[in-house]
């Protein structure tokens, strides 16, 4: 699967839960990972991606499915090569983390929305020259300019990212997305590859006002006028 190709999708707009976009989340390792979950309803996962010449390629169900299907596939050939020790110990091939979660209420009851997992790393050191590296997400506002609000739980976004299959040792697999830049539709107000995006909407005002409210159904009504 080394030799896949990985194109940037551009995802239909969703909500953005427990945002780490405008610096990374430290919290288990250095210097840490940019994430967010797209949360929306079970639609979602069936609603259109972009390509990066605005063409529609699918929803994200349509996009990660078949790659699953290639991770499981490579797994059960691992697993079938494996000597009878080694098989024994890894038991079965085993699907790690599905790409589609469902969000729970809290009594871990199914609420009726849906996210997907997307994240990137914000540094780690070079394999060909062993010198550190880091980087800073990119996030544009609507109109497609770089912007340093702070997105917030809450916001409406839509994540430009990459989504590449994988097959561990213990022949568990999975499909990743990777994170590679961030368009804000609509600022939330709780705590909490960019050319692709095209302009959508009105850019923010100065960087200096105040946070603008999350408008759901005016960034919906943006997005109708790009399709």
């Amino acid at each position: 699967m080394s030799n896949l190709a990985t194109p940037t999708y551009y995802s239909p707009p969703a909500t953005a839960r427990y945002p780490w976009l405008n610096k990374p989340d430290t919290k288990f390792d250095t210097p840490g990972r940019y994430k967010v979950d797209l949360m929306g309803p079970v639609s979602l996962g069936d609603e259109p991606c972009t390509n990066a010449k605005g063409q529609q390629v699918g929803g994200l169900n349509d996009i990660l499915e078949p790659l699953m299907a290639l991770a499981r596939e490579e797994a059960q050939e691992q697993f079938d090569n494996m000597s009878e020790a080694r098989r024994k110990k890894s038991k079965a091939v085993v699907e790690m983390v599905p790409f589609v979660h469902d969000v729970l209420d809290e009594d871990d009851e199914p609420t009726g929305e849906i996210f997907y997992k997307v994240s990137t790393l914000a540094g780690g050191t070079r394999k060909s020259d062993g010198r550190p590296w880091s980087r800073k997400l990119t996030i544009v506002d609507p109109a497609g300019r770089p912007t340093n609000r702070m997105v917030t739980g809450g916001s409406i976004i839509r994540a430009a990212f990459t989504a590449k299959p994988y097959v561990m040792a213990t022949c568990a697999y999975g499909v990743k997305l990777y994170l590679e830049a961030v368009q804000v539709l609509a600022l939330g107000t709780s705590n909490g590859s960019a050319s692709g995006f095209g302009v959508v909407g009105d850019p923010f005002e100065d960087e200096d006002d105040d946070l603008l409210p999350c408008d759901v159904e005016h960034a919906e009504a943006d997005l109708d006028d790009e399709f």
